[in-house]
């Protein structure tokens, strides 16, 4: 079957994805590769406009990475430190394009993530039925964050990484784990007041695991006061730095949404919003329900994860109305969440009926798919459709040329409307 799949997906790619999903089903493990590579294809179509169009520039110029201000504010220096420019170097090098960067990184991602959870869980199969195992791996699956790798290389790549060394770090494996770290932070340097932020939650688990209410009303109140705050620290000359970022990254929520959207994508983006939030106390809930459950199991994989994730979300609470840290953490939150779901329901430390795990597997199918839709503009004047009809040869050679992207996308990133 894996030959004949093999065959028809170097045909037509699209077209296998039912028989994918059926394997997948089935539990054959090289079903799952094939949805991550038939994920990491569709991304090849997304054209180079917003960050990637940065990306794209040095991509085509790689010796203009050094025409940095060294003295400038706004951090220029830091690209030297960045794995992404030497990786897509590397890919330019031996002939690939710009596109490729993309489809290796999603891919390479996919694939470490995958393999950890089917090394997790390759006892737990056999005690579960083929759906609900199905589901479950399907959903933690759409929980990895193919759309800011996508989109824009460096954070959900980070994520992914970070994820990975925090889960091999509470299985004990010290090495994997400090491997991802580093990894992690030379993609995005962001990713380090996270790690930071996983080692302290390590060191006093017992005190938030066991406090959690007095914690998060705790982190109410700083969010209170928190604004009044860093607007003060603002106005010192040490702070420059984290002005020109968070102020370039539209860090303030009020006016977060480019002017030019319309009104039919701004209430895309406030539903989406919602969405989030009803999705913080579904998971808050869950993880009380687990706490109170379970008793002898602080220091199983899933008490970890839920741990980590019940900091984030007050982190996400505090740092709400600053969307350069709370729309990063996002991301962040979906993924340690979902795994510790997973993992608990699977190790049945925690029941979960078919229609909650369902619901709990639709909130986390939206946020995979809504930045698909609200990147529907780029997607289309790039002829995305065209993936839908086409073989694995066309897909894979599939670029934009200098010609396209002059056509196409404004000098400040943006596609060009038709």
């Amino acid at each position: 079957m894996c030959v004949f799949l093999t065959i028809l997906f170097v045909i037509w790619p699209f077209g296998t994805l039912p028989l994918v999903l059926y394997l997948m089903y089935c539990q054959k493990k090289y079903a799952y590769y094939f949805f991550g590579i038939f994920i990491a294809l569709f991304t090849m179509y997304y054209p180079p406009v917003g960050d990637q169009y940065r990306y794209w520039l040095i991509f085509q110029d790689p010796i203009s990475l050094f025409d940095i201000d060294f003295g400038s504010e706004d951090g220029q220096w830091a690209r030297l430190l960045n794995l992404i420019y030497p990786i897509s170097s590397m890919i330019k090098y031996c002939g690939g394009n710009f596109e490729h960067v993309r489809f290796i990184l999603i891919l390479f991602t996919y694939s470490f993530s995958f393999n950890f959870f089917w090394n997790q869980t390759l006892r737990l199969r056999t005690e579960v039925s083929r759906k609900k195992y199905f589901f479950i791996a399907l959903f933690f699956l759409l929980s990895l964050p193919v759309a800011p790798i996508m989109t824009g290389f460096r954070w959900g790549t980070a994520v992914i990484f970070f994820w990975l060394a925090a889960s091999y770090f509470v299985i004990d494996r010290k090495i994997k784990a400090a491997v991802f770290a580093t990894l992690a932070m030379f993609f995005h340097f962001a990713i380090v007041p996270c790690i930071a932020l996983f080692a302290l939650c390590m060191y006093v688990k017992n005190i938030i695991w066991k406090r959690p209410g007095i914690v998060l009303f705790a982190a109410v109140l700083i969010s209170i006061f928190l604004e009044l705050c860093i607007a003060f620290l603002l106005k010192f000359p040490f702070f420059d730095l984290v002005r020109v970022y968070i102020e370039s990254d539209g860090a303030w929520r009020i006016g977060e949404l480019p002017y030019e959207m319309s009104f039919l994508s701004k209430i895309g983006f406030f539903f989406a919003d919602l969405m989030f939030y009803i999705y913080l106390i579904v998971v808050s809930t869950v993880i009380f329900k687990y706490k109170k459950n379970n008793i002898n199991t602080d220091n199983s994989y899933p008490t970890y994860m839920f741990l980590f994730t019940f900091v984030l979300i007050i982190i996400f609470v505090i740092f709400w109305n600053f969307y350069a840290i709370a729309g990063r953490l996002k991301s962040l939150i979906i993924l340690f969440a979902s795994s510790a779901v997973m993992m608990a329901v699977l190790k049945k430390y925690m029941h979960i009926n078919k229609k909650a795990l369902l619901l709990y597997g639709l909130f986390i199918a939206f946020f995979f798919t809504f930045p698909f839709l609200s990147y529907k503009k780029a997607l289309r004047v790039a002829g995305c459709h065209r993936f839908c009809y086409s073989n694995l040869f066309t897909i894979i050679t599939n670029t934009y040329s200098e010609k396209w992207i002059s056509e196409n996308v404004n000098d400040d990133s943006s596609i060009i409307a038709d």
